[in-house]
C-alpha cells in the first residue's frame, strides 16, 4: 500500500512462515511490540518508504528485522538469540540504543549511511556490523564478544568510530580491507588477532590497546597497517603476537608493498612484546615511509629466536623504506 501501518502494544509469539509481521509499501511503524520463537524473519518490510521500531524485542528467531528499500530507524529495541542477522538495512539505516544480544551477525548496512549510537552488539558469531555501499557512523556503542570473526567489517566502505569500544574479539576488532576508516575515542582490548586490519586510509586518535594479543599467526597485533597508517595521542599496552615462526612483529606493523606512509605521533608503547621485528612497530619488507615523533617507548621487546637482534621497540627488516624518529 501507500500509507502508514502502526502496529502498537502487541505480542507475537510462536509464528512460522516468512515471519511475524510482513510489510509491503507506504510505511510502517511497531511502538512497543514483542516478536518471540520465529521460524523466519521476526520484520521483514518490502519496498516500504519507510520503516520505524520503537521499544521492539525479538527473540529466538532466524532473523530480526529485514528491510529491502527505503529508510530504516529502530530506537529503544533488542534482539536476541537470532540464528542469523538481527538487523539488515538496504537503504539509510539509524540504530539508537539498541542491543544484539546472541546473534550470528549483528547489523548490516546497505546504500545509504548506517548510524548507530549508544548500542551494544554482544555475543556474536562472525560479524557485529557490516558496512554496505553507504558506510557507517558508529558512536557510543560497544561490541563485546566476537567468538571467530570480526566487530567491524568495512570492506571498501568508509567507518567512522567515535567514543566506542571492541572488546573480548577473536579474530579482528576492525576488519578494513579496502576502506577508509577513522577511530577516535575508542578502546580496543582483549583480542586474540588484530585490533584494526588494513584499510586504505586509516586515522587513529586518542585511542587505547590493551591486551591485544594475537595468537592466531601472522603479522602483528593491535594494528596490521594497510596503505596509510596515521595515530595520534594512542597507547599501546600489553599487546603482543606470541608465536615463534614466520615474521610476528608486535603492535604496530607496516607489511609489504610501496608508496605506503605511516606516521606516528604523540603516542604511547608500553609493554608490548613480540616473536621478532620489533616489540612496539615492525616493518617487514616494508616500501613506504615511517615517521614517528614525540612519542614514548617502554618495556616493549621481542622474546624469540633472534631476540639478541631484533628491535625491541622498532624493528626494521628487510626493508626499502625511510624511517625517521
Amino acid at each position: 500500500g501507500t500509507g502508514t501501518v502502526t502496529l502498537k502494544n502487541m505480542t507475537l509469539d510462536g509464528t512460522g512462515g516468512t515471519g511475524s509481521v510482513v510489510l509491503s509499501g507506504g510505511g510502517a511503524k511497531l511502538d512497543t511490540v514483542t516478536v518471540s520463537s520465529v521460524s523466519g524473519t521476526a520484520v521483514s518490510a518490502t519496498g516500504t518508504d519507510s520503516l520505524t521500531l520503537t521499544n521492539v524485542s525479538v527473540a529466538n528467531a532466524a532473523a530480526g528485522v529485514a528491510a529491502s528499500a527505503g529508510a530504516l530507524t529502530i530506537s529503544d529495541s533488542s534482539f536476541q538469540t537470532i540464528s542469523g542477522t538481527a538487523v539488515t538495512a538496504s537503504g539509510t539505516a539509524t540504530l539508537d540504543t539498541v542491543t544484539v544480544d546472541g546473534a550470528k551477525n549483528g547489523a548490516a548496512g546497505g546504500s545509504g549511511l548506517l548510524t548507530i549510537d549508544g548500542s551494544e552488539f554482544r555475543t556474536v558469531a562472525t560479524a557485529a556490523i557490516t558496512l554496505g555501499s553507504g558506510g557507517a557512523e558508529v558512536t557510543d556503542t560497544i561490541i563485546d564478544g566476537v567468538t571467530n570473526g570480526s566487530g567491524v567489517v568495512t570492506g571498501a566502505n568508509t567507518l567512522k568510530l567515535t567514543g566506542s569500544a571492541i572488546t573480548n574479539v577473536t579474530g579482528t576488532g576492525i576488519a578494513g580491507n579496502s576502506g577508509n576508516i577513522t577511530v577516535d575515542g575508542c578502546t580496543f582490548s582483549e583480542t586474540n588477532g588484530h585490533g584494526i586490519s588494513e584499510g586504505k586510509d586509516v586515522t587513529v586518535k586518542n585511542t587505547l590497546f590493551e591486551n591485544v594479543r594475537n595468537q592466531r599467526g601472522g603479522h602483528g597485533s593491535a594494528i596490521y597497517a594497510g596503505t596509510n597508517l596515521t595515530v595520534e595521542a594512542s597507547s599501546f599496552v600489553n599487546s603482543a603476537s606470541t608465536l615463534d615462526s614466520g615474521y610476528i612483529q608486535g603492535a604496530i606493523v607496516g607489511y609489504g608493498g610501496s608508496g605506503k606512509t605511516i606516521n606516528v605521533t604523540r603516542s604511547y608503547f608500553k609493554d608490548n612484546k613480540a616473536s621478532r621485528y620489533g616489540g612496539a612497530i615492525g616493518l617487514y619488507q616494508y616500501g613506504g615511509t615511517v615517521n614517528v615523533s614525540y612519542s614514548y617507548f617502554e618495556g616493549n621487546g621481542v622474546s624469540g629466536k633472534s631476540a639478541n637482534s631484533d628491535g625491541g621497540a622498532i624493528g626494521v627488516y628487510n626493508n626499502s623504506s625511510s624511517v625517521l624518529c
